[in-house]
């Protein structure tokens, strides 16, 4: 199945059609899914992950403190943000703030996180040596999830991208 571009441009990074990845499904869905070349050669999917979700920007870890905080207020589940907690406890049943490894391997890693306005699987899949997929897909269960990933869906196509940018111009990918 072809799905994406190959694209050669240093930090480029590129919204896909969502693909073939390890997940529930879901009924009412928000699916994204961003492809990049990484700078570095033969990383695998949990050295990608952990390179963008451990270190994220100030910014960004000020707004999911703030995105908590209003959250908490609506019932949703609000946790610490560090989405990458170590390198070494990359093991399937883990935890890395609010999300599970559902799947770590060198060719994938799937993180989870279910609460009862939504479910969350959050991807990185490499598809080639240097070639990587960040997918994200949320199953919205209530009307409160509905209305809350309306209001973070424009948010969250800027920010997603943004992260994985941010860590091929650090060079760290």
């Amino acid at each position: 199945m072809r799905f994406y571009k190959s694209s050669s441009v240093k930090n480029k990074v590129t919204a896909i059609q969502f693909p073939s990845v390890v997940s529930k499904g879901c009924g009412v869905c928000y699916q994204d899914a961003f492809m990049f070349t990484a700078n570095k050669a033969d990383l695998t999917a949990q050295q990608v992950y952990f390179t963008i979700f451990a270190e994220l920007p100030q910014w960004v870890k000020g707004l999911l403190t703030l995105r908590n905080k209003v959250v908490s207020l609506f019932g949703f589940l609000a946790t610490d943000n560090n989405m990458g907690s170590s390198f070494t406890s990359m093991e399937t049943g883990e935890r890395a703030g609010f999300l599970r490894y559902q799947l770590v391997s060198d060719d994938q890693v799937v993180s989870t996180s279910e609460e009862p306005n939504m479910a969350i699987w959050l991807t990185v899949k490499r598809v080639s040596q240097s070639q990587f997929i960040v997918a994200t897909e949320v199953e919205l269960r209530t009307l409160k999830g509905r209305v809350y990933m309306a209001i973070i869906k424009p948010f969250h196509r800027f920010i997603a991208p943004f992260c994985i940018r941010y860590a091929l111009k650090m060079n760290r990918l």
